[in-house]
């Protein structure tokens, strides 16, 4: 990115917590990829999956919640994130 000259733009976005939970995801994919397996080496504790589990619903509708005010603060359309 660096030799592209976009790493200043990489570091404006990673103020972003969308940008920043979107860039961190892909990085522990692709650590998977390259190593064969799914390492999880900063998980927590060996039942983080259960309690990760268990609140995906709430994690989930939390989510929707803060796209529904960004489309109000905004006046954005995110309708084709829907299907709609």
């Amino acid at each position: 990115m660096e030799l592209r000259g976009e790493w200043g733009r990489f570091e404006e976005l990673e103020e972003d917590p969308y940008f920043q939970l979107y860039s961190e995801g892909f990085a522990q994919y692709c650590e998977h990829l390259i190593m064969g397996y799914r390492s999880w080496h900063v998980a927590v504790g060996d039942d983080w999956i259960d309690k990760c589990s268990e609140k995906v619903g709430g994690l989930a509708s939390n989510i929707w919640m803060m796209l529904g005010d960004l489309m109000l603060k905004h006046s954005m359309d995110l309708g084709w994130m829907c299907g709609g």
